[in-house]
């Protein structure tokens, strides 16, 4: 019953990680995401409902369309992956709970915010007002006793990025986070409150530094590298959610 269940949670989270793939080509273009349907862009003939099965599909179909062989992109395929992954590790922690359901939403907007950026350096307002729109009404009506937590977390995270924004900005006399950086933080926090927030945020810079520093030196840019940090945001964030308490009693452990 239990593989039967996480089965069922793995497929829902590849389901969701299709729509989410329609969201990350349309959204920033302005293009409706209902219509028209899924086409291939090259010949653009609609993709047969057989073709459009999660993972599957592209799996049989070589990763080309079935009409034309133009090749489809192999993000479609890690998108899906990916969500379905994120959907089935959250369901074997939290089980079916509230927090499964809050932190599955927060994993379709860090994965659109993170190809959004990676695409065009940008993260959509109207994912991160949709967001927020959603997760407190969620946060009130199915754990209104969190919600406190969840507005401590939003202002956390919010001054402590916009702190780094100007310090940033003095140090290296240019933009170094955007206010798309800032409100994504802000919106992970009503997710995690105000403790996991600042763990997110040390993660998120120590990683993304990490490979800056690595990148720069392979490349010989060091001082004008830019890097998106949703996709550090993002790793940083299932990182805490899944494994905070363990990496919080490991560091306690190491400096008793």
């Amino acid at each position: 019953m239990e593989t039967a269940i996480l089965l069922g949670i793995f497929s829902m989270g590849a389901i969701i990680g299709s729509f989410l793939n329609v969201l990350i080509y349309r959204l920033p273009s302005g293009k409706s995401i209902l219509f028209p349907a899924s086409h291939c862009p090259e010949c653009h003939k609609p993709v047969r409902a057989r073709d459009n099965i999660p993972i599957i599909s592209y799996l049989l179909l070589g990763g080309h369309c079935r009409n034309c062989q133009y090749p489809i992109p192999y993000r479609y395929i890690i998108v899906e992956i990916v969500s379905a992954s994120l959907w089935a590790l959250l369901y074997l922690k939290f089980g079916l709970s509230v927090n499964f359901i809050l932190f599955t939403l927060l994993t379709s907007i860090l994965i659109i915010c993170t190809y959004t950026d990676i695409d065009h350096y940008r993260i959509l307002n109207s994912v991160i007002i949709a967001g927020f729109i959603i997760a407190l009404f969620l946060i009130l009506l199915l754990n209104s006793g969190f919600f406190p937590q969840s507005v401590y977390g939003m202002v956390t995270g919010m001054a402590v990025m916009s702190f780094w924004a100007v310090i940033g900005k003095l140090l290296f006399k240019k933009t170094a986070l955007g206010a798309g950086d800032i409100k994504l933080i802000a919106l992970i926090g009503v997710f995690t409150g105000p403790k996991n927030i600042l763990l997110i945020i040390f993660f998120a810079f120590f990683i993304a530094s990490l490979i800056g520093i690595i990148l720069g030196f392979r490349y010989g840019k060091l001082k004008d590298l830019r890097l998106p940090l949703a996709p550090f945001i993002s790793v940083a964030s299932f990182l805490i959610i899944l494994f905070g308490n363990q990496i919080i009693q490991g560091y306690l452990g190491v400096i008793k």
